[in-house]
């Protein structure tokens, strides 16, 4: 359940594309007195028997643009303050979170070395971490770099265990892809390590 009201917002559009259900569709079928038994399923008879299908992982990203409202503290709450949102599909959540920071337009190719974070100590990048801030993940994974406890940054950021380990995974694998220089990187990359879920322009620097 994403959410409900009487129209169609653009997290129901999103959701639309993400799992190739038809939302505004059905809702109206829906609307206009038809029941789910009776409104034609694609795959099996009618819509009562829908089930989710699909072999990938779908991340929304929200889009903010504090630079550009003078005056405006970078903190986030319940106000809302994105002014976009990006959608980003892959094999697994890892590759989709990666694809989704490309996706942002804001000039960074993944979560690591964002602005000068990964020149900050480990103290300053928790301290940073207490407020929400639209910088958040970058500093997380920066934290997560410099040996950060996954149980800390769930008690400073109630982020889910799980996500932060994700985040942990990209760290180390960035950690060592960064180990590899010349040609013995490039005979790596060529045998399918830039199908990885960092993109080129990282892969290339190494």
């Amino acid at each position: 359940m994403i959410e409900i009201n009487p129209r169609t917002s653009r997290s129901s559009a999103l959701a639309s594309k993400a799992t190739g259900f038809p939302i505004a569709r059905v809702s109206s079928l829906l609307a206009g007195g038809l029941t789910l038994d009776e409104i034609p399923y694609w795959r099996d008879g009618t819509l009562e028997k829908y089930t989710p299908s699909g072999e990938y992982v779908v991340v929304k990203f929200a889009r903010w643009a504090f630079e550009k409202f003078h005056g405006i503290e970078d903190r986030l709450g319940t106000q809302m303050r994105a002014v976009g949102e990006v959608m980003s599909i892959g094999k697994n959540y890892k590759e989709a979170f990666q694809k989704a920071i490309r996706s942002l337009e804001i000039g960074r190719y993944g979560l690591g070395f964002a602005k000068d974070f990964h020149t900050l100590s480990l103290e300053t990048l928790m301290e940073r971490l207490v407020q929400p801030t639209s910088e958040r993940q970058f500093l997380m994974y920066e934290a997560l770099r410099k040996g950060a406890d996954i149980d800390r940054l769930h008690e400073l950021t109630h982020i889910k265990h799980w996500f932060i380990g994700q985040m942990k995974e990209l760290v180390e694998l960035e950690e060592q892809i960064l180990t590899f220089k010349g040609g013995l990187f490039r005979r790596i990359c060529l045998s399918g390590l830039k199908r990885t879920v960092f993109p080129i322009a990282i892969l290339l620097n190494c």
